[in-house]
C-alpha cells in the first residue's frame, strides 16, 4: 500500500502527517513556529520553517514504522512572501499574509492602467494580503534586498525547493501574483510597469505534478528512502477543502485554524465572478471552488488568551467554562472580529474590531 507524507506549514505551527493510500493517518508530528509582530509588521523566519520541517519529518517517519514513503508534498498559508537569492537562501524574514505594510503600494497599483486590464481578466482586486503589493513594498523600502532577490516565493515554493531543488509553484498559489488562470500567464505588462522581472517568479506547474525526488543528501539526513517523490499540491485552504470531501453542489467546507476558511463547490457554467470572494477552477471539468478566508478565526481565541488569561495555567478550559455559563446571545454583547483588518468578504484593511452591547 502506498503512503503520502504531507508537510503542513500553518501560521502557528508546522506539522508532518503520513497517510496511507486509503487516507488513514499513520503518524504525525508538530512543532510551534514563532511569529514577529509589531504594529503592521507580521513576519516569520523561513530558516526556522526548514529547521523544524526536518524535525517533524524525522519524527513522523520514525513513528509511522514504515520502511519507505512513496510521495511527499507541502501545503502552507498562501500570500506570504519569501525573498531568496540564486541558491534559494532566504534573504530575510517572510512577510506573512496578515502583514499590512503595503497599503501605499496597493494605492499605487490600483490606479495603474495595466492593473485595470489585469483586473478585468482575473476579477481579483488588489490587497495588502496579495503578493504584488508586498514585492513592490520590498522594492520601495528595502531596495538592497530587492536587488539581491533572485526569486520571490511562497512558503510552499520555498519548502518544495528545499526538498528537491526545483523552483516551481502551482497555479492557485501563482494566482496570488495575479497569474491569469484562464490564459495561464503571469501579468507581464503589469510586472514590467512595477519593475518586477517575470524570471523572478516561480515556474507554474499543474497540481499533482511530480517535480523529482528528494535530494539524495537530504534523504540520507532525514532517514527516508532516496526514491521519495516530490509532488506539487497547493495552499492549505484549497487542500483542506479537497480533503473535507465536498463533492456536490450544496455542500460546503468550514475550516477554522488561525483564520476561518469557507468554501463551496459549484458546477454552474455561469457563475458570476465577484471580487468579494475567490472563484478558482476545481480539477473536475466546469467545476469551481467559491469562497474565501478571513483574517482571524481561531486566532481570536489566542488574542483573548493573551489579553485576559495570561496568568492562568489552563486558559482554554476556563474560557470554555465561562462561555458555557453565559446566556444564549451573550446578553447582547456583539464583537466585530476585525483585529487585523479583514479579507473576504469585506476586503477592508482599515476595518477594526469593536465590542458593543
Amino acid at each position: 500500500m502506498r503512503s503520502v507524507m504531507v508537510i503542513n506549514l500553518g501560521l502557528k505551527s508546522i506539522r508532518c502527517i503520513i497517510f496511507d493510500s486509503e487516507g488513514h493517518k499513520l503518524s504525525s508530528a508538530a512543532v510551534a513556529i514563532n511569529t514577529a509582530i509589531n504594529d503592521k509588521r507580521v513576519e516569520q523566519d523561513p530558516e526556522e520553517w526548514w529547521e523544524k520541517a526536518i524535525i517533524v519529518i524525522q519524527k513522523a517517519f520514525k513513528e509511522s514504522k514504515l520502511c519507505r514513503v512513496d510521495y511527499i508534498t507541502v501545503t502552507s498559508s498562501a500570500s506570504c512572501l519569501v525573498c531568496v537569492d540564486k541558491e534559494c537562501n532566504p534573504l530575510g524574514r517572510a512577510l506573512m499574509i496578515s502583514d499590512k505594510r503595503a497599503k501605499k503600494e496597493v494605492e499605487i497599483i490600483q490606479i495603474m492602467p495595466e492593473f485595470q486590464t489585469v483586473y478585468q481578466q482575473t476579477k481579483l482586486d488588489i490587497s495588502v494580503s496579495l503578493m504584488l503589493p508586498k514585492i513592490l513594498w520590498v522594492k520601495r523600502n528595502r531596495a538592497e534586498l530587492f536587488e539581491k532577490t533572485a526569486y520571490f516565493m511562497t512558503p510552499n515554493d520555498y519548502l518544495l525547493f528545499k526538498l528537491c531543488g526545483h523552483c516551481v509553484t502551482d497555479y492557485l498559489n501563482a494566482a496570488k501574483f495575479h497569474y491569469n488562470l484562464k490564459e495561464k500567464i503571469y501579468p507581464i505588462q503589469l510586472l514590467e510597469k512595477l519593475g518586477i522581472s517575470i524570471h523572478s517568479l516561480p515556474k507554474v506547474v499543474d497540481i499533482g505534478s511530480s517535480v523529482g525526488r528528494v535530494r539524495s543528501s537530504l534523504a540520507e539526513n532525514l532517514g527516508v528512502n532516496t526514491d521519495l517523490e516530490v509532488v506539487v499540491t497547493s495552499y492549505d485552504a484549497i487542500c483542506s477543502f479537497i480533503g473535507s470531501g465536498v463533492s456536490e453542489e450544496g455542500e460546503a467546507s468550514d475550516v477554522s485554524g488561525t483564520v476561518t476558511v469557507f468554501r463551496t463547490l459549484s458546477y454552474k457554467k455561469d457563475v458570476k465572478e465577484s471580487s468579494k470572494v475567490y472563484s478558482v477552477p476545481f480539477y473536475e471539468e466546469n467545476a469551481s471552488i467559491i469562497g474565501g478566508s478571513n483574517n482571524l478565526g481561531g486566532g481570536l481565541i489566542e488574542w483573548v488568551k493573551q489579553c485576559y488569561y495570561q496568568k492562568e495555567n489552563y486558559p482554554y478550559e476556563i474560557m470554555e467554562k465561562e462561555a458555557g455559563e453565559s446566556d444564549i446571545g451573550a446578553k447582547g454583547l456583539v464583537f466585530l472580529p476585525y483585529l487585523l483588518g479583514e479579507r473576504a468578504p469585506l476586503w477592508d484593511d482599515n476595518a477594526r474590531g469593536v465590542f458593543s452591547v
